[in-house]
């Protein structure tokens, strides 16, 4: 198997699902707030970055507050943890918190090294499909015996 890496960086910021970017300018943007998480993607694929995604946490808490149990009531809590992971070059990742540094005075930011692996010329039994098999005249079911 061959593997080819390439040295990149993620960015996890955490923020509250209560958090909202604010709009200035005409009253209905600032009646219509979008939540911050969601934002933060929307920004990173403006911005041209590998990858971004937007998890909530069900149960957690930050430095030495209390645990955000999401799951322990009916209604969901604005308290809760929303996870953003961010992928892309150091720079970008650096350029995108200056750009956004003001929306995320209160978030609990970390940047990670990470690796990207693209795996080509995989030529083995385990990872042939039936469509595969089908298309060279391979019986499929027979491969599994």
């Amino acid at each position: 198997m061959e593997s080819h890496s390439v040295s990149s960086g993620m960015l996890r910021i955490h923020v509250r699902a209560r958090d909202y970017v604010h709009h200035e300018g005409k009253w209905w943007r600032k009646v219509l707030r979008r939540d911050l998480s969601h934002q933060l993607v929307r920004w990173a694929h403006d911005a041209g970055l590998e990858a971004a995604v937007a998890y909530r946490s069900h149960l957690g808490f930050q430095g030495h507050g209390p645990i955000i149990d999401d799951l322990a009531g009916e209604v969901r809590n604005p308290q809760t943890i929303i996870i953003v992971e961010i992928v892309g070059d150091e720079h970008r990742l650096r350029a995108f918190i200056d750009r956004h540094r003001a929306m995320l005075v209160r978030a609990h930011i970390q940047f990670v090294e990470i690796q990207n692996w693209s795996l080509h010329h995989v030529h083995s039994a385990h990872y042939a499909t039936r469509n595969d098999h089908e298309k060279k005249g391979i019986d499929h079911d027979a491969t599994k015996q």
